[in-house]
């Protein structure tokens, strides 16, 4: 059940100030680069992997690159950190487009955002703003999967609230259907016990202002049942524009990189998984070649980390080094003298590296 959890992002890009940045609605437009920084904690208990308690900080850059009809075509670029209950912070790196819920990722991978889908189209929350005392039924997707049933649920506009210089509208949903709310899914299976999101919505212009989101649910698999419990809070930090030329890469360097983690995603069902992986690491070393200062390097960078790992069979792996120099080795003898291969250059060498306990 462990992988099915969120995983998540944070992101800082250097740009140009937006001239509107001032007091006052600042209306979406193509070029613009929007700032959210939220706070992710959260805990599950249960088999198979008994308590975990997780706490991430995280920040989610929305680029507009341009638009389809009503809705905005986002570059998404996450990277953030998590801090488990033992050892060192996990960091997690993403980059997408995304016009619509449908575009947006169904790996295991996803970023806790998920959470919310209302926050897909990041920075605009509704198509068509709310009025106040507007109350609607509507349905979404647990989680953001594509994949899982639909929930049905109802929003109100319960009140205004001015947050710095946005009138803003607070938007509450909570699922239609009495609690808990069971979803059968194959061998899987999701018990919601408790749902709810709130959200400020600037009155002008629909733009997400702030939003606070909280789940519990059972998860159950032959494997066991586990509860989890998040909360996720998150907040608009800030505007930047970016010139047409930038825009215009960062779209084309978010499509090839999204292109390239479906693909390494797909290897295990490659006929060639040997020259699949072989095209993947040109093509991202290429990419870190011909463009050091793109703000997605990072994403180039674990991506290529990634297929490093994916290793040939050991019978390939030995005739690859047949012929050539041994790597310098620097160990103590049983003496506790110095040596190095070096030493025993033209002589036949075996070593044997074990332990004991």
């Amino acid at each position: 059940m462990r992988q099915g959890l969120p995983a998540l992002v944070l992101s800082g890009l250097m740009t140009m100030p937006l001239a509107a940045q001032a007091p006052g609605p600042v209306r979406p437009a193509v070029g613009q680069e929007w700032t959210y920084r939220a706070t992710v904690v959260g805990r599950e208990r249960g088999e198979p992997t008994g308590a975990i308690a997780f706490d991430y900080k995280v920040a989610t850059t929305a680029t507009l690159v341009g638009k389809r009809g009503s809705e905005w075509e986002v570059v998404r670029y996450e990277k953030g950190a998590a801090r488990p209950p033992m050892g060192p912070p996990m960091a997690v790196t993403r980059v997408w487009v995304a016009t619509s819920a449908a575009d947006y990722p169904t790996s295991d991978d996803v970023p806790p955002i998920a959470l919310a889908p209302t926050l897909v189209g990041l920075p605009v929350a509704f198509t068509a703003i709310p009025k106040p005392g507007e109350e609607a039924r509507e349905q979404f997707r647990l989680l953001g999967y594509p994949g899982l049933v639909q929930l049905n649920a109802i929003r109100r506009v319960t009140g205004s609230e001015r947050i710095g210089a946005r009138e803003c509208l607070v938007v509450e949903r909570q699922l239609a259907d009495p609690l808990p709310v069971k979803i059968p899914e194959g061998p899987l299976f999701a018990v919601i016990e408790g749902f709810s999101e709130k959200l400020w919505i600037e009155a002008a212009t629909g733009v997400l202002v702030r939003y606070e989101g909280r789940m519990i649910a059972k998860l159950g698999a032959d494997g066991g049942e586990q509860t989890v419990e998040i909360e996720f809070r998150l907040a608009l930090a800030g505007v930047k524009r970016l010139p047409p030329a930038e825009t215009r890469t960062r779209r084309q360097h978010a499509l090839t990189l999204q292109t390239t983690e479906r693909q390494i995603a797909q290897l295990a069902d490659a006929p060639d998984r040997a020259a699949a992986t072989a095209r993947l690491r040109t093509r991202l070393r290429d990419f870190q070649r011909r463009y050091p200062n793109s703000p997605y390097r990072e994403v180039a960078r674990r991506q290529l980390a990634a297929l490093q790992e994916e290793q040939p069979p050991p019978a390939r792996r030995v005739a690859n080094l047949l012929g050539k120099p041994a790597p310098e080795l620097r160990l103590k003898d049983l003496e506790g003298k110095e040596r190095t291969l070096a030493d025993f250059r033209g002589k036949i060498v075996i070593l044997n590296f074990f332990a004991s306990w």
